[in-house]
């Protein structure tokens, strides 16, 4: 049994996160969340890419992929379209799980996610601003 256990707490995975800007760029509770998220994943190993809005094209000496959807500076319907278009545009592989923390910028995507991946879902709010 131990060696069952053993090999799952090493295998690693690829997770996929979607979430709203960059900390500490964008200084918020749910950008801290998501940078205290990813960096800890990466630190186990785990291969992770983070898509957002307002995201650094690289940031050095990263261990998580950034993907930038949509300039945070335009217009709602232009960010959402950007967001369905951009994440469309950048997949490459099939993830082994999606974590995303954001509705308004999740909804684009919901219907292009890979079938057959688990999803989790964190609502962090405002409320207004993720309805």
């Amino acid at each position: 049994m131990e060696n069952k256990q053993e090999s799952f707490a090493s295998a690693s995975a690829f997770i996929l996160t979607l979430g709203l800007g960059w900390f500490p760029k964008s200084p918020g509770g749910l950008e801290r969340y998501i940078y205290e998220l990813t960096h800890k994943l990466a630190a186990n190993q785990d291969q992770v890419e983070l898509c957002g809005v307002g995201l650094p094209e690289a940031e050095l000496n990263s261990p998580i992929k950034l993907t930038n959807l949509a300039s945070p500076d335009s217009a709602i319907w232009q960010r959402l379209w950007s967001i369905r278009t951009n994440f469309q545009k950048t997949r490459t592989s099939k993830p082994d799980a999606i974590n995303l923390h954001f509705a308004l910028y999740s909804f684009p995507i919901l219907d292009i996610l890979p079938k057959g991946v688990p999803v989790t879902f964190n609502f962090h709010g405002p409320w207004a601003s993720e309805s």
